[in-house]
C-alpha cells in the first residue's frame, strides 16, 4: 500500500476547511461484543488522534466469523454498509481480473507485455511511441502483478531533476488536474510521462517498488485482453456474481461523489485539515479506484483467498505464493502479514482502509479510516492491525493462523 499524492486537496487549499457530509448508514442494534468493538476503536482512535489539532474522521471494524458478524465504529451512524473508498485495495480485483484471464487461457502472465494477446493481432500494451517505457521488452504481465517490473510510480512520485522544466519536483498527475480538476484520464496517459523522460526504477526483475503505474498497465491490458471496459469487466467477472452489490470502480473525471450511506473524508495537511470526501479517480482506474463498503470487501477478500470468488484454487495459490521485500511479503496483487492474514491496504486522500482474510480460521477483517494524515504518519499501519488484532480477540478468535 502507497499514499496517495493529495493532488486534489494542494489544488484546494485555497477553499481549505469547507463542510460536506453524506448521510451514512443507519446505526445497527448491537450486542456485547460489537459494544466492545466500539470501546476498541473508540479508545485506537482517541490515542491516534493525540497531539494533532483540528483532527477528525471515524474509524470502523468488520469482523465476518464463522460464528457471525461484528462491527464497531466511532461513529454512531456508521454501518457494514457504509461506503468508502478502499483505494489500493483496488489491486486485488485488477490481480484477480489478469488470473481470471490467464485461468481462461486468454492470457499467460509469462508474457512479455509487447508479446502478441493469445488469438488477436495486437499486443498486450500499444505499440506507439507514447506507451514506449523503459525495459518494455523485458516486462512480463507477472513482474507487473508483483511490483518487480521497475516500472517508475508516476501517482506517488514527483519527477527527478534530471527532467526538463517545468516537470522536476512536480507531481504529473497534479500538474494536469491543475488546469482540468475533472480531465478524464484515458488509457496509456500515465505511461507518456513515464515513456517522455525514460524514468524508471531499476531493471525488470532486480528489485521490488511498489508501482501504482504498474497496474494501471494491468488495467490496461485486461481491456486490450477482454475487450471489455476495465469496470464493466470486474462487474461482469466478480462483483454481480459474487453479490458485490454496493461495489463499483469510477472511471470518469466528473464522477467524483461516494454513493449514500458515507462518511465524509478528511485529510491532515500541514495547512490544516479538509474535507476531502469528493476527488477525480480516473487516474486510479486499476490501482486505487474502488468504492465499496466493510460488507462487500470482507466478503470479497475472503471468497477470493478462498478460491471461491471465480478463480480456482490453483490459480489462488498462485497469488498468494508471496516473496518477501522491504514492505513485507508481497504475491500477485495479494499480501501476507502473520496475524492477519492475505490481502491488501489502501490509502487514498480522505480514506485509509486495510482488508485481511486468514484461512486457518475463516475470519475476514476490514479496518476503515475516514482521515487521513499527511503530517503524522508513522503509526497508521500499526494502528490498523491493532485493530484487526485486539477485534478478533474480542470476537472469539485470538490467533490467525497461516494455512498452507
Amino acid at each position: 500500500m502507497k499514499r496517495k499524492t493529495p493532488a486534489r486537496i494542494l489544488v484546494s487549499l485555497a477553499a481549505a476547511l469547507l463542510c460536506g457530509c453524506g448521510a451514512p448508514g443507519k446505526a445497527v442494534r448491537k450486542d456485547v461484543r460489537e459494544s466492545a468493538l466500539d470501546s476498541l476503536v473508540q479508545k485506537k482512535w482517541k490515542d491516534y488522534a493525540k497531539g494533532k489539532p483540528g483532527f477528525k474522521g471515524e474509524m470502523s471494524v468488520f469482523l465476518r466469523t464463522p460464528k457471525g458478524e461484528h462491527f464497531g465504529s466511532t461513529a454512531r451512524q456508521a454501518g457494514p454498509g457504509t461506503h468508502f473508498r478502499g483505494a489500493s485495495t483496488t489491486k486485488t480485483f485488477t490481480a484477480a481480473a489478469i488470473m481470471l484471464l490467464h485461468q481462461q487461457g486468454k492470457l499467460n502472465i509469462d508474457d512479455k507485455i509487447t508479446a502478441l494477446i493469445p488469438g488477436q493481432d495486437r499486443a498486450y500494451v500499444s505499440d506507439t511511441e507514447d506507451f514506449a517505457i523503459p525495459y518494455k521488452n523485458q516486462i512480463t504481465i507477472r513482474l507487473l502483478l508483483d511490483h518487480r517490473a521497475g516500472v517508475w510510480d508516476v501517482d506517488n512520485s514527483t519527477f527527478p531533476a534530471t527532467t526538463r522544466p517545468p516537470y522536476p519536483g512536480q507531481s504529473y498527475i497534479m500538474m494536469v488536474q491543475e488546469e482540468d480538476p475533472d480531465h478524464d484520464w484515458i488509457a496509456g496517459e500515465q505511461a507518456v510521462a513515464v515513456a517522455e523522460h525514460k524514468l524508471s526504477s531499476f531493471p525488470p526483475g532486480a528489485d521490488y517498488h511498489y508501482s501504482d503505474t504498474g497496474y494501471t498497465i494491468l488495467a490496461q491490458i485486461v481491456e486490450r485482453v477482454s475487450r471489455r471496459r476495465f469496470d464493466q469487466f470486474l462487474r461482469e467477472s466478480f462483483t454481480v456474481p459474487n453479490g458485490l452489490t454496493e461495489t463499483t470502480f469510477p472511471y470518469l473525471g466528473r464522477d467524483q461523489k461516494i454513493p449514500e450511506p458515507f462518511l465524509p473524508g478528511y485529510s491532515r495537511m500541514p495547512a490544516g485539515v479538509l474535507e476531502s470526501t469528493e476527488d477525480n479517480m480516473s487516474s486510479h482506474v486499476g490501482e486505487g479506484n474502488v468504492i465499496t463498503t466493510p460488507a462487500d470487501l470482507s466478503k470479497w477478500v475472503r471468497l477470493l483467498v478462498r478460491g471461491e470468488a471465480g478463480l480456482k484454487p490453483e490459480t489462488v495459490k498462485m497469488m498468494t505464493d508471496v516473496l518477501p521485500n522491504k514492505d513485507g511479503n508481497y504475491g500477485l496483487g495479494l499480501s501476507l502479514v502473520p496475524g492477519a492474514g492475505y490481502g491488501h491496504g489502501g490509502a487514498h486522500p480522505g480514506y485509509l482502509t486495510m482488508a485481511r482474510y486468514d484461512p486457518g480460521s475463516d475470519v475476514s477483517a476490514v479496518v476503515s479510516c475516514t482521515m487521513m494524515d499527511y503530517v503524522t504518519t508513522k503509526d497508521e499501519m500499526a494502528l490498523l492491525y491493532d485493530v484487526i488484532r485486539d477485534g478478533r480477540r474480542l470476537v472469539g478468535f485470538p490467533e490467525a493462523v497461516q494455512k498452507e
